[in-house]
This record gives structure tokens, sequence and C-alpha cells, in this order.
């Protein structure tokens, strides 16, 4: 093969890797339920395989919980466990192409007087 051709190969599978590799969500971030009373912040960590691992605290540190999950593109999916006896919560969400605002919804465990909306905002 012709080095130049090595070289194009080699850029163009660099550039594409680049293009799909999923933005990071490592970080503290607030977040809040609108129209509602919750809020808190969490911590997340993410892999260099796009899983994510973390806490989630309600407002006034009152309920830590643990999340796992994995980001795709920038869709982000975790579970938040916690309590005794344990209580569960799904999330999917939409990272903003900024990477400074999750947004989306949750399902699971919740109080049935308020919504299912999410956002949070990196500190």
């Amino acid at each position: 093969m012709k080095p130049l051709n090595l070289i194009l190969i080699i850029g163009v599978a660099t550039l594409l890797s680049a293009c799909s590799k999923a933005p990071d969500v490592t970080g503290n971030w607030s977040w809040v339920m609108p129209g509602s009373q919750y809020s808190g912040r969490m911590a997340l960590r993410q892999s260099r395989d796009g899983s994510i691992t973390g806490t989630m605290y309600d407002t006034g540190d009152a309920e830590a919980g643990d999340l796992t999950g994995r980001t795709k593109g920038n869709f982000v999916e975790f579970k938040r466990v916690w309590g005794e006896p344990a209580h569960e919560q799904q999330y999917k969400l939409a990272l903003s192409a900024d990477g400074k605002k999750l947004i989306g919804t949750f399902d699971g465990f919740r109080d049935l007087r308020v919504g299912t909306d999410f956002e949070a905002n990196r500190k």
C-alpha cells in the first residue's frame, strides 16, 4: 500500500472515531424537577467506554442515591437507587450541544403530585 493511501485511511479513521465519541458528562451538576419543590445535586463519572457512575442528592442532601448508566451519543440513561427499602428511578436525558445541560424525563418511584420532567445544569 502506498504511504499516502495509508495516511489517508488513518486520517479518515481518526476523524470518524472523533466524531462518534460521546461527550463527557463527568462533573458536578445541579438538578431540578421543573414546577416542583424538588431539586438537588449530582456528581457523575464517565468511563472511556461510555458507562456512568455517580451519586445524586436530594434537596438538603437528605437522600443520596447511587447512579449507574451509560451515554449513547448525546443521550444519557441512568438508574438511581436509594433508600431502605430500595427505591428506583430510570432517567432518559439529552445533553445540550454546549454540554452544559441535561434535559429529559424519569420513571419509577416518585411523588405522584409532581411530573416526571428533569433538568440538570453543569456547575
